[in-house]
């Protein structure tokens, strides 16, 4: 499980939720397609999770958490909401509405992430849950998880390691 790549989706997509809907979730209409897979996604993870946890396999349960986690981040990537959002601000309405699906799925997916990640990290799990609120309205965008400097201690004096160092690379479909 990644925090940075957590912390960092929570963050920027509640930072765009302000930017663009004053920190709102629209309704939005079915049959976006990127959202779609998300949601699945998402909807199943509370399944999967739990099945792992009961063959007592941890790096299952937190596997299952990671790729809903990548899955989102890479639905971000791809679909690109701060565009979404520039182009909905300047009038257009189909943008808008991909722009409502795409994070209002998201908000669900990191919704069920943080009840999930839970008994992982309850402290970092009540953070998420704060910063995703629990309605349609969304408190102002903070770090959920600081970043943390990884020092080198074999260094005469301390340079910064790379901070994702050991993460697995990911890869999206464009």
């Amino acid at each position: 499980m990644t925090s940075p790549g957590l912390g960092n989706l929570v963050n920027r997509t509640v930072s765009l939720l302000h930017r663009y809907q004053d920190g709102r979730l629209a309704p939005v209409p079915p049959g976006d397609e990127a959202a779609g897979k998300l949601a699945a996604a998402a909807d199943a993870l509370p399944a999967a999770v739990d099945l792992a946890l009961d063959a007592f396999d941890l790096r299952g349960a937190t596997d299952a958490v990671r790729a809903v986690v990548d899955a989102a981040n890479c639905v971000a990537s791809v679909e690109r909401p701060w565009e979404l959002g520039r182009a909905a601000a300047d009038g257009d309405v189909a943008a808008g509405v991909h722009f409502n699906a795409l994070l209002h799925t998201v908000v669900g997916a990191c919704r069920r992430v943080a009840v999930e990640v839970g008994p992982f990290v309850p402290g970092g799990a009540a953070k998420l849950q704060a910063q995703l609120g629990d309605g349609a309205e969304l408190p102002p965008a903070a770090p959920v998880f600081p970043r943390l400097e990884v020092w080198d201690d074999a260094a005469p004096y301390p340079e910064p390691t790379a901070r994702h160092q050991g993460e697995r690379q990911r890869t999206c479909e464009r």
